[in-house]
C-alpha cells in the first residue's frame, strides 16, 4: 500500500489580511477585529536601578547603622547582619496621541493600544492633542472598551479638529514632563506631523523633551505617502 500523504488544511487568515491593510481602508468588521488583536498585545516593561537603597535580607551592601540599631535591641549582640540593595523601578511610559482630523481613522486604534498598555502596567500616562492637550490617563483606566471612543469624544473637545503639535508639546513639557512624567522614560508620539502653526516651535519643544526623556519614538501612520 502506498503511504498516504498527510492532509494539509489551508485557511485564510483574517489576521494576515489586516497586517497588510491601512487603518483608513478597514470596514467596521475589520476594525473590530483589529481592536481585538490590539487587546492581545503584551507590553514589555523597562526598569532602571533606583538611587535609593532599601533594606533587603540578602542585599549587596552591609548596613552598619541598621545592624547597630538591631544590636541595641538584643543587649549589644550582633544577632542579625543588615544589608541593603537598590530596587529596580519601572521607567515611565507616555503616549502623546494626535486626534486631529487627519489622524481620525487611526485615533481609535491608537487609543485602544494606549488603554491596553495602561491597564497592563503602572507608570503609564496618555495624552490626546489636536489644538490643545488633554490628560487621558484616568479615563483610559476607567472606561471600558465599548465606551472608550464615546468617553474620549466627550473629554477631548478638539477631537477631529486641527493640529497644533508645537503648542501641545509646549503644554506637556511645562505641565507634566518637567514634573517627572517623562523623566528617564519613553515618550511615544503618535502623529502624522502635519503642523498648522510654525514648525520651528515643534523643533524647540522636541529638543526640550529630548533632554528629559530617555527615548522618544515618533510613529507616523502616513509615512507611506510621499
Amino acid at each position: 500500500l502506498a503511504e498516504r500523504a498527510p492532509t494539509q488544511w489551508i485557511v485564510a487568515s483574517s489576521e494576515h489580511r489586516l497586517t497588510d491593510k491601512a487603518f483608513e481602508d478597514l470596514d467596521d468588521d475589520e476594525r473590530a477585529a483589529m481592536l481585538r488583536l490590539i487587546a492581545r498585545v503584551r507590553v514589555a516593561a523597562e526598569y532602571r536601578t533606583s538611587r535609593r537603597r532599601r533594606a533587603q535580607p540578602h542585599g549587596d551592601r552591609f548596613d552598619f547603622r541598621a545592624t547597630l540599631r538591631g544590636a541595641a535591641r538584643t543587649g549589644g549582640e550582633l544577632v542579625r547582619r543588615r544589608t541593603t540593595r537598590r530596587r529596580p523601578r519601572l521607567r515611565p511610559l507616555v503616549f502623546l496621541l494626535d486626534v486631529s482630523g487627519s489622524m481620525e481613522p487611526f485615533a481609535r486604534a491608537l487609543l485602544q493600544y494606549a488603554r491596553v498598555t495602561a491597564v497592563a502596567r503602572p507608570a503609564v500616562r496618555a495624552f490626546a492633542f489636536a489644538t490643545q492637550l488633554t490628560d487621558l490617563t484616568p479615563l483610559l483606566r476607567r472606561a471600558s472598551d465599548e465606551r472608550l471612543k464615546a468617553a474620549i469624544g466627550a473629554a477631548v473637545r478638539d477631537y477631529g479638529g486641527g493640529t497644533r503639535i508645537g503648542a501641545a508639546l509646549h503644554a506637556f513639557n511645562d505641565r507634566y514632563a518637567q514634573r517627572g512624567a517623562a523623566r528617564g522614560g519613553t515618550v511615544v508620539i503618535l502623529s502624522d506631523g502635519w503642523e498648522r502653526d510654525d514648525p520651528v516651535l515643534v523643533g524647540v519643544e522636541m529638543a526640550r523633551l529630548r533632554r528629559l526623556a530617555r527615548r522618544i519614538v515618533w510613529v507616523n501612520p502616513h509615512k507611506r505617502h510621499a
